[in-house]
């Protein structure tokens, strides 16, 4: 096979992959749209239906821990394909028990065929991202990444934004039907993905054992525990979590409630500017996944740069939003607050990318995704408790301060990011593809 073939199927292999992912993001959106709607519809509780997200939390969290012993005995496209298959099945499971469900039911299944989905996720997703790598160039891993991102924001957008009134318009029956549907053409798409055998080795993990056979034979606490030692102590992975993990004890400020609070009390608006906001922010960031890819070749070498410098700017912006009281610079501001989120996370999940060993990349994705959820969900609790007692411009404030924190962190572990940002490193890297 020439090379010019070998790279045109890798390139169809990665567009089944971001496809197939975004259409099942966008059917997964609506279904839990559609879960909680539901569930409040027909019992009046807000802590029933609060407790979709929390048990997805819990559950997504133990699933991630347990991940590695499945990364390790299977190629990824089979756990992808059996993880999308079980989940679709699962789908399935729910929509009939929501169509036929009677009021005032016991909840129990309800709720225990949606942890079954949650815990399977916990799979599909180190699964699906540590393929983007295998798939794709090394020279190409930005723009790779940014399609990646776009496509996610553009479901999430079409989701969030239609939601809402699709769940009104359509009967619950036939939404769920499509949704289904679309969940199964994800599906056929994971099938058509096939992984490349050679997997290549990277600089700077050559203590990490790359034999498959002995992998494969590692005890189970060792497995689990392979990834997160790779974070602490690889010097790079361990300042990227660094940078992840201060911007994510501030994650939560961007729920739907706080947003709500933000309009309402700050703004003093309608709710149909909560609306407008949570709009202009998909917009702006599939704007600057756009942007990213675009300047992909440019970026390919100046990714610390892009990342210090995206945060720095979401800072900025942030701080701008805390203290606005004009609903339109609100708009204008968080329009812009998109591509500096994609400009700083775009490079930063490049450089995860280019920093680890293949073979071992799920086992750290697992593990890093495990840290953002446990503190997605503490931020959740601690930020709406700082909105409550002290109101949510300070809430804001901190998430400002946070960002830039994290800008400041990563410029001064400038020498640890130096080795995988210069010309010869990648020189070597990219002999190795």
């Amino acid at each position: 096979m020439t090379e010019n073939m070998k790279s045109n199927t890798s390139k169809s292999h990665f567009t089944f992959l971001w496809s197939g992912q975004a259409i099942a993001n966008y059917a997964d959106v609506m279904i839990i749209m559609t879960l909680i709607f539901t569930i409040y519809d027909q019992t009046g509780s807000a802590a029933l239906s609060g407790l979709v997200p929390l048990i997805r939390t819990l559950v997504v969290i133990l699933s991630g821990l347990l991940a590695p012993l499945l990364l390790d005995r299977f190629p990824l496209t089979r756990l992808l394909s059996v993880s999308q298959l079980l989940q679709l099945l699962g789908y399935v499971v729910l929509s009939f028990y929501l169509i036929h469900l009677p009021q005032h039911e016991n909840y129990f299944l309800l709720f225990l065929s949606y942890a079954c989905i949650c815990f399977l996720d916990g799979w599909t997703s180190p699964a699906k991202q540590a393929l983007v790598p295998r798939l794709v160039p090394r020279t190409s891993l930005v723009k790779a990444n940014s399609v990646v991102s776009v496509s996610d924001q553009i479901a999430q957008l079409a989701a969030w934004a239609l939601g809402g009134i699709l769940i009104v318009l359509i009967p619950i029956s036939l939404l769920l039907t499509i949704m289904v549907s679309l969940y199964t053409i994800s599906f056929i798409l994971i099938l058509f993905i096939k992984e490349p055998t050679n997997v290549e080795k990277l600089e700077g993990t050559e203590n990490v054992d790359n034999d498959e056979a002995k992998r494969k034979s590692l005890p189970s606490i060792q497995s689990i525990l392979e990834g997160w030692k790779a974070i602490f102590q690889h010097a790079l992975l361990r300042k990227l979590m660094v940078m992840d993990m201060i911007e994510g004890i501030v994650g939560g400020v961007w729920i739907g409630a706080l947003t709500l609070i933000y309009v309402q009390e700050q703004l003093g608006k309608a709710e149909v500017w909560w609306g407008f906001i949570n709009t202009a922010y998909f917009v702006g960031a599939i704007v600057g996944g756009v942007f990213v890819g675009y300047i992909m070749k440019k970026l390919r070498l100046n990714l610390w740069s892009s990342m210090v410098v995206g945060a720095a700017l979401f800072s900025g912006l942030v701080w701008v939003y805390a203290f606005s009281t004009q609903a339109w610079l609100a708009v204008f501001v968080t329009l812009f607050m998109g591509p500096a989120f994609q400009l700083r996370d775009i490079s930063q999940t490049t450089l995860y990318q280019q920093s680890v060993n293949q073979q071992l990349y799920p086992k750290v994705i697992s593990a890093k995704d495990t840290i953002n959820t446990a503190l997605m969900a503490i931020s959740i609790a601690l930020m709406t408790v700082i909105a409550d007692l002290f109101g949510i411009q300070l809430v804001y404030m901190i998430t400002a301060i946070c960002s830039g924190i994290s800008a400041i962190v990563g410029i001064l572990s400038y020498q640890t990011f130096k080795p995988y940002l210069s010309p010869a490193t990648h020189d070597v890297m990219q002999k190795q593809v």
